[in-house]
């Protein structure tokens, strides 16, 4: 069973699960403001597709072994 309550007190509060809640509701709202075509181009840019990893793409569709790494993220 999962605990209901902890007997510890905190001491601090818990920032960094509030700043990734609050990223994660700036990329929603950012995505409910773009077209089809840009909502398509930022997942395939910046989502995780398993199909990348698991050989399900088309054998020329990476160009380098940087493809693979799952937050190589690209200005």
């Amino acid at each position: 069973m999962f605990p209901i309550k902890n007997a510890v007190p905190t001491r601090y509060p818990p920032v960094v699960t509030w700043a990734l809640i609050a990223a994660n509701c700036l990329v929603f709202f950012v995505q409910l403001g773009l077209s089809p075509r840009e909502e398509e181009l930022f997942l395939i840019r910046f989502a995780l597709i398993p199909a990348r990893y698991f050989g399900l793409l088309p054998v020329g569709s990476a160009s380098s072994l940087a493809d693979y790494l799952p937050l190589n993220i690209r200005f």
